[in-house]
């Protein structure tokens, strides 16, 4: 044997595992890095849940509390509302009767008229052409709308002979308990302080159950919630509901300092434009110290134009018991043109109103046309 040969295969025997040992050192490396990476995802993936489950609590939460200030709001807004339904519907009984009396007496007096014969008209310019065929026709089917105008507030009225009003609207009625619409109002307002004093432990219940739905299996079912959250409020009067049923704003000191829109035009948009200036531009210029002209001075001819609206400055919110009486008037204008009902009935509803809330200022001002006569020697409402 060479002893050369021995000396060279030395160090590679010595050299025989290491690559063994280096692969295992690897596996283990990597096994361990994916381990980490596991678990990195893992603890990742842990974290994104329970932060949905805190998101889903929280919103849970909060949309309870929502919901509940909601019921309150709407409950306010109703009860407003059903103010204005005392006010109008109390006011309709009368205003029907004595409507339909009017227009009885009306409808006779034209008939009357029209039996005598239609005297010989001029057209106002003197010894113009008669017009009395023209206003015979236009009486006669007068005559008939008026007796349909007639027939469907005699048939209101008899309906309100087959139901008494005050069983509805009256706070004390004749059978000796309130009248269905102030119970309604109590009914709501008592749901209303129960959904407030209620709101808080209902928020935190619905924080548990929207935070366990969210967590995974893994995760278990323990939920950590917050204490029960308090939600302050207050309990006002029947004075609070003045202003929103006036003028479809809220109450004082609860109402925004700087847009006081209120509930009623924020979400239905009540309101009316408040305009400044204005022209009126007549179609012909009359004449003046007993010139020449179109027409002259004194002829009692009407003047005919256009009037050109002002700037708008503003706008004037309203609230139920104007709307309420906006719709009658249209109804008027469209059913019942030859009568006054729209008139009548504003008017009343105004004053039980006053009932309600006596105070030197009217809201409805712009609403009653004309004021009602007030002298000294007539009891104050209150």
């Amino acid at each position: 044997m060479n002893p050369m040969k021995n000396d060279m295969l030395m160090p590679m025997r010595g050299g025989r595992g290491a690559v063994l040992v280096i692969t295992l050192l690897g596996m283990v490396l990597l096994a361990a890095l994916v381990m980490f990476v596991v678990n990195v995802g893992q603890q990742v993936n842990r974290r994104v849940t329970v932060q949905h489950s805190a998101d889903a609590a929280a919103h849970a939460a909060a949309g309870w509390i929502a919901r509940g200030m909601n019921t309150v709001a709407m409950n306010n807004v109703a009860i407003s509302q059903q103010i204005a339904l005392v006010n109008v519907l109390d006011a309709a009984e009368d205003a029907t009767r004595f409507t339909a009396g009017e227009m009885e007496s009306l409808a006779e007096a034209l008939e009357e008229q029209l039996g005598m014969g239609v005297p010989a008209i001029s057209d106002g310019r003197g010894g113009g052409p008669a017009v009395r065929d023209v206003v015979e026709d236009l009486w006669e089917a007068m005559l008939v709308e008026m007796a349909d105008q007639r027939d469907l507030l005699m048939g209101t009225a008899a309906a309100f002979d087959e139901t008494d009003v005050r069983e509805v609207t009256f706070y004390e009625t004749p059978s000796g308990d309130h009248g269905r619409f102030w119970r309604s109002m109590s009914a709501m307002r008592s749901v209303s302080k129960v959904t407030m004093r209620q709101v808080g432990e209902m928020a935190q219940l619905a924080a548990v159950h929207a935070g366990r739905d969210n967590l995974g299996h893994e995760l278990g079912e323990v939920v950590l919630a917050p204490m029960r959250p308090s939600v302050p409020f207050w309990v006002g009067g029947f004075d609070d509901f003045e202003r929103p049923v006036k003028q479809g704003l809220l109450p004082e000191g609860v109402d925004d300092e700087r847009d006081r829109r209120g509930p009623y035009d924020a979400a239905f948009g009540w309101r009316h434009l408040v305009r400044e200036g204005g022209q009126f531009i007549p179609d012909f210029v009359q004449a003046s110290n007993g010139g020449s002209g179109t027409v002259p001075i004194g002829s009692g001819a009407p003047v005919t134009g256009r009037w050109i609206p002002g700037e708008v400055t503003g706008y004037v919110t309203y609230g139920p018991q104007r709307w309420l009486l906006d719709q009658v008037w249209s109804f008027n204008r469209s059913t019942l043109r030859h009568s006054r009902y729209a008139a009548r009935l504003a008017r009343m509803a105004s004053m039980k109103l006053r009932y309600l809330w006596p105070g030197d200022d009217d809201a409805l001002s712009d609403v009653v046309l004309g004021s009602v006569v007030e002298p000294e020697w007539v009891t104050g409402y209150d």
